[in-house]
């Protein structure tokens, strides 16, 4: 039987396919509006498997936009994801932004535009809107990069759309939470389960039965050592009388059963640590 030590080694190591979130609108920088989105495609990236590297907020300023993609992909980010700017508005300058960082040129997207027009005809006709017709601010939303793919909307009315460049893949998804889940949930997420393959990710947490932080250091620290691929982490909270920090483990790999028996066998090891130390309300 192999020791976990070559376990690591042969399955558990593996670099995770790497992801970043940009997420765009000067109501995230100005504090009006919370970037719940970033927060919730986290969790879904990192449960699929993905490392998240870096989360950006940004202005909705088309050079901005540029800068800040031209960086990721000279970072070689496989899985690139951009929320907000995606409307009618002038502000909403996304797609153009894109459009210039790749080097493609601008096209009204024949489905982008149908799925447009059949949005705002429904609007219509359920009385939400006085009018259905395909205004310049309405048809702007169905203007894409060329090549760029299109990611139907099934609760709003601008189309995201996934473009790929010398192996990234951009999704550019709408700021609106509700539509941003809905694309991701109905287009994204069935994708990159296909491209992540057997990318996996585990995680574990006990309870240490300890409040002091410094203390925790110095338990987990011979750990850190024996499992560098897992990733060990308090949850750092006051003094408060009765209070006990939790400890987090957390690895990526390509197996799942294999990630569970890795940072089970760590968290036992923790757990003997820590009733040594005295803390026998540790769990």
């Amino acid at each position: 039987m192999p020791s976990a030590r070559s376990t690591t080694e042969s399955s558990v190591g593996d670099a995770p396919p790497t992801c970043a979130i940009i997420a765009i609108g000067r109501e995230l920088l100005l504090g009006r509006t919370l970037d719940t989105n970033s927060h919730w495609l986290a969790g879904q990236l990192t449960m699929l498997g993905g490392k998240l590297e870096r989360i950006s907020v940004i202005d909705d300023q088309a050079a901005t936009i540029i800068a800040e993609l031209q960086a990721a992909w000279r970072r070689r980010t496989r899985f690139l994801f951009m929320t907000g700017g995606l409307g009618p508005t002038y502000d909403d300058a996304t797609l153009i932004a894109v459009a210039r960082a790749a080097r493609r040129p601008l096209e009204l997207n024949p489905e982008a535009f149908e799925h447009v027009r059949a949005r705002y005809r429904h609007l219509h006709a359920t009385g939400l809107l006085r009018s259905g017709r395909l205004t310049a601010p309405r048809k702007k939303m169905a203007i894409v990069p060329r090549g760029g793919v299109i990611l139907a909307n099934p609760v709003g009315t601008a189309p995201g759309v996934h473009l790929t460049r010398r192996g990234s893949h951009l999704f550019c998804l709408p700021g609106v939470p509700a539509e941003l889940r809905a694309i991701f949930t109905e287009s994204v997420l069935p994708l990159l389960r296909a491209l992540l393959g057997a990318h996996a990710y585990h995680e574990a947490e006990l309870d240490s039965g300890c409040n002091d932080e410094t203390v925790l250091s110095g338990l987990i620290e011979p750990l850190r050592r024996r499992y560098p691929d897992i990733h060990l982490k308090t949850d750092a909270t006051g003094f408060e009388a009765g209070g006990r920090l939790r400890i987090f483990l957390t690895a990526h790999g390509r197996d799942a059963a294999t990630l569970r028996l890795r940072i089970g066998a760590a968290r036992h090891n923790l757990l003997q640590a820590l009733r040594r130390a005295g803390y026998a309300a540790a769990r």
